[in-house]
This record gives structure tokens, sequence and C-alpha cells, in this order.
């Protein structure tokens, strides 16, 4: 367990101090998010910055997921994004017979679940058996969720053909806090 943690903080740091980052317009108030993707020789993963800093989070009674991140690869012309359709995602379920309540980011994490899978349901249904729950893993920091994985068999496949763009979708219990942003790939596959 501690070495899992000591891996977790020392990519944090490469993330929280090095990147850089790709905005745009995609959704109304995305100028002043920075969303990032960073790829290593033995780990990658993205940052989901919030757009406000909130100390309580809305839980139960919603739909499924009631939270996910989703980090999706491919290449982006300035104006439209297209997807290699291989992503990697954190997600929530919902708590559908549990009243609202309210909790923190870091306990409604606890509840998650990371996946490697397709970008399309119609992808996923048919190659179901190639999807690989666990193995991504969520955590905050920063104002940020993270989400990474040191699975390097995966990142080989998702990460082939050198995609250069992401397009990350947080989709949050209120539709105020959900965005879709565009991110430079940074390879840094020296460290």
């Amino acid at each position: 367990m501690r070495n899992i943690i000591s891996g977790i903080i020392f990519f944090l740091v490469i993330v929280s101090t090095q990147h850089s980052y790709a905005k745009t317009g995609l959704t109304k108030n995305l100028s002043d998010l920075d969303c990032a993707v960073i790829v290593r020789k033995q780990d990658f993963g993205s940052a989901f910055p919030f757009k406000t800093a909130k100390s309580q989070w809305e839980r139960g009674g919603g739909e499924h997921p009631e939270y996910y991140w989703m980090t999706e690869v491919g290449y982006w012309d300035g104006t439209s994004f297209k997807s290699t359709g291989l992503a990697f995602s954190f997600s929530v379920p919902a708590l559908l017979s549990t009243p609202r309540f309210k909790t923190s980011i870091e306990n409604i994490l606890k509840e998650g679940i990371g996946s490697f899978h397709f970008s399309s349901v119609e992808i996923n249904r048919k190659y179901r058996d190639q999807i690989l729950l666990g193995h991504v893993h969520g955590i905050y920091q920063n104002n940020e969720i993270l989400i990474f994985s040191k699975n390097v068999k995966k990142k080989n496949e998702i990460f082939k053909n050198k995609p250069t763009y992401a397009l990350l979708t947080f989709k949050a219990y209120t539709k105020k806090d959900s965005y879709k942003c565009i991110a430079k790939i940074e390879y840094l596959e020296d460290n």
C-alpha cells in the first residue's frame, strides 16, 4: 500500500507542475479551465479541474452514474475532435434509493471504479469482454480530480498511435458543475 501511495504522490506532483493546456470554447464556460493529459513510461493520467471549489458535493437519488471523469484520446483540428475510440474513466455509481445528502469529494471518490473502454456505447457492447475494470484510480488534489493508471499494457494500447489531443468529460451531479474540455496530450516518456 505504501508503494502505491508513493507512486500516486510522485505522479500527482508531475501532473500538477508540468502540464500545459489547450483551451477551447467547446462549451460555453470552458475558457478558464485547464485540463491536462500526461503520458509517461510507467503511467498516465488526466487532470480535471473543478469550476468552483466546494467542501460538500451532492449524492443520492441521482441518475447513473452520479459522477464520472472520462478521457477519450484522438485528434483536434481546431474546430472538431476525432476520437480514436479508446478511453479511460473513473465513475461513481448512483445511490438511487438513498435520499439526497452532501459529502466530501474524497468520500465520493471512495465509491468509484475506473475502467479502460471504448468511447462509444455501441462499440462497448460489441467488445464487452475487452473492457477492463479497475486499474484506473481517482484522487482529489489542489481543486482537481486526477485519474491515472500504471497499467503499461493498456497505456501502450491507448497511446500506440500517439494521439495528440484528448476530450475530457466531467459529468457531475448537477449540470452547472459538468463540462467538456480539450487538452493537448503531453508525452513525457523519459520519466
